[in-house]
């Protein structure tokens, strides 16, 4: 799924595994969005904030929330996508 991702991009995830943190900044992802009101442990929150790997969370699935922000004019980037 990160294949395509961009630094700057935002990683909308329901994964709350300790891994997200180095995965978002290996692909220098500006934070990390955390779906389905799912609970980050307190380990992971101080390996994030360590690292300025924003995590934020809401009761939104991923659907609800890209829809949204689309709405609200937040548009993906394309640019390494190969059609």
């Amino acid at each position: 799924v990160l294949t395509y991702a961009g630094p700057g991009n935002l990683w909308i995830t329901r994964q709350v595994h300790l891994n997200i943190v180095p995965i978002a900044g290996a692909r220098d992802a500006a934070a990390i969005v955390v779906v389905n009101s799912r609970v980050v442990e307190p380990e992971i929150l101080e390996k994030a904030e360590k690292e300025k790997t924003p995590i934020l969370g809401t009761y939104m699935n991923a659907f609800q929330l890209v829809g949204k922000l689309y709405a609200a004019g937040l548009r993906g980037s394309d640019e390494n996508v190969q059609g």
